[in-house]
């Protein structure tokens, strides 16, 4: 569990695959409010649980908070909200799910596929696989203050943890929550060049009477490290509004 600030921590951020909670530390400063970021299952040595195994253990820890989620994160944090009461969301390229039900079951497919290659090539060749991939790639722009760190903590991962991660955790095993998405304030934060959770963004804010889309010039999926000035300006803000 990473914290900054005050103890009790107003917000609770979720990372997305492959990260941890120190991911966010770039943002701490433009926030005015104390952060807790647990890693989440099979990441950081913590070890790899189903969906709604993760939802139940981080119930006590967002209740009547507000939540942060990014990507993997994000999905998590919608999850809880629909069982948890939470004082708001702010989600940075997230999804709801799957709605279609033959389109989830080829992504439940394609990441047990995933998984298994984990496994088989190990942390360091995945690692390599994964950040050529066309929305992880991004990242190359991510200041080195951040990048190096971040990159460092990735080979710190265990490859069977990642694997179970995908498999217990994926796209394609969660629920979908389009139907039942939160109606608390929301801020769906993406990447401009992030088109397809773009469209995802703007899809979610049809459906919730109270959130808002904010488009981070110059970035991609991975928009809180690619640009943390612009997306702590835009929390901040949110936050403050909050009261």
């Amino acid at each position: 569990m990473h914290r900054w600030g005050r103890e009790d921590g107003a917000l609770i951020a979720l990372h997305g695959f492959t990260g941890s909670g120190l991911d966010f530390e770039a943002l701490v400063p433009q926030l005015g409010v104390g952060v807790v970021a647990p890693d989440l299952p099979g990441h950081m040595g913590v070890p790899p649980a189903a969906m709604s195994e993760a939802v139940a253990q981080l119930r006590p820890l967002v209740s009547g908070r507000v939540l942060l989620g990014y990507s993997m994160g994000g999905r998590t944090a919608l999850q809880l909200a629909c069982v948890e009461p939470v004082q708001a969301l702010v989600l940075i390229g997230a999804t709801p799910g799957i709605a279609d039900p033959a389109q989830r079951a080829l992504r439940q497919a394609a990441d047990a596929a995933l998984a298994d290659r984990i496994e088989s090539v190990g942390l360091a060749a995945f690692l390599k696989e994964w950040s050529r991939k066309p929305i992880i790639a991004t990242q190359d722009r991510i200041a080195p203050r951040w990048r190096r760190p971040m990159v460092e903590r990735k080979q710190q991962h265990l490859a069977a943890g990642l694997a179970g991660s995908l498999r217990g955790m994926g796209a394609g095993t969660m629920v979908p929550v389009w139907d039942r998405l939160p109606q608390v304030p929301t801020l769906l934060i993406v990447g401009e060049q992030d088109q397809k959770f773009t469209a995802i963004a703007e899809a979610m804010a049809a459906r919730m009477a109270r959130a808002e889309v904010v488009r981070i010039d110059g970035a991609g999926h991975c928009a809180h490290l690619e640009a943390p000035e612009q997306v702590g300006a835009a929390m901040g803000g949110f936050l403050r509004r909050l009261g």
